[in-house]
């Protein structure tokens, strides 16, 4: 995920914005999975294009989140994700894999 820098964060604790997202040159997009033989492909989150759910991860709990779900602090490995994002990030919470 991208890091804020001291500017950033000067700027959110003066009430400014930061984006959260990828870090650059650290995502793979489906189209570096064209040349690959594997017809599933296990990712960590999807965008919102379509998705498809199984019954069980809803019925378990999971929903599409309408807020960020933060699971770290910012200098720290963990994950950052809204909607369809967050969905795969409770799945997996639940014991769920996104594919």
């Amino acid at each position: 995920r991208k890091v804020p820098t001291e500017s950033d964060i000067e700027n959110i604790n003066e009430g400014g914005f930061f984006e959260p997202g990828p870090e650059p040159g650290k995502s793979s997009h489906l189209d570096s999975f064209k040349s690959s033989k594997k017809q599933f492909v296990q990712v960590d989150s999807v965008g919102g294009t379509i998705l498809y759910v199984k019954s069980n991860v809803h019925k378990d709990g999971a929903i599409f989140p309408p807020m960020y779900l933060i699971g770290t602090s910012w200098y720290t490995e963990g994950y950052d994700g809204i909607e369809t994002e967050g969905i795969c990030i409770l799945a997996k919470s639940l014991g769920y894999n996104c594919w």
